[in-house]
């Protein structure tokens, strides 16, 4: 994966940064390794909870509808997660039916996080979100 234009925001430091191979078994290792990171800031149980659900939904949006070999996770001193693809497509929110079995993940970062963005870089996006109750 290629790591150009994958700046850090002003302000910010960088925690902790993992790669994984674009698959579905990797969404799990995305969702523990972020806990894990939180969990080491000293989190609460709760909080490291939101973070493993809002990483495990963004993450497997990357694996289902980015391109590339890999997706990259980032969590940034202020406990703000990044999940950057390869893909230049900006995730959009959408009414999921009853039934469906996709759908919500934008949905639960919407009510979940303290907001959410979309940055492009020069070889790829990152979704970027902070759980709500993140200090």
């Amino acid at each position: 994966m290629r790591t150009d234009g994958q700046h850090i925001p002003e302000g910010e430091t960088l925690l902790a940064e993992a790669v994984f191979a674009r698959e579905p078994q990797s969404v799990r290792s995305a969702r523990r390794w972020a806990r894990e990171v939180y969990a080491g800031q000293g989190a609460d149980p709760g909080l490291c909870d939101t973070c493993e659900l809002l990483v495990g939904e963004v993450a497997a949006n990357a694996v289902v509808h980015a391109v590339g070999d890999a997706f990259r996770v980032r969590v940034l001193g202020s406990l703000t997660v990044e999940v950057w693809d390869e893909a230049y497509v900006v995730p959009r929110r959408r009414m999921a039916a009853p039934d469906s079995e996709s759908g919500r993940g934008l949905e639960l970062v919407h009510a979940l996080a303290d907001g959410y963005q979309v940055r492009l870089g020069r070889y790829g996006k990152a979704v970027c979100f902070r759980p709500a109750g993140a200090w």
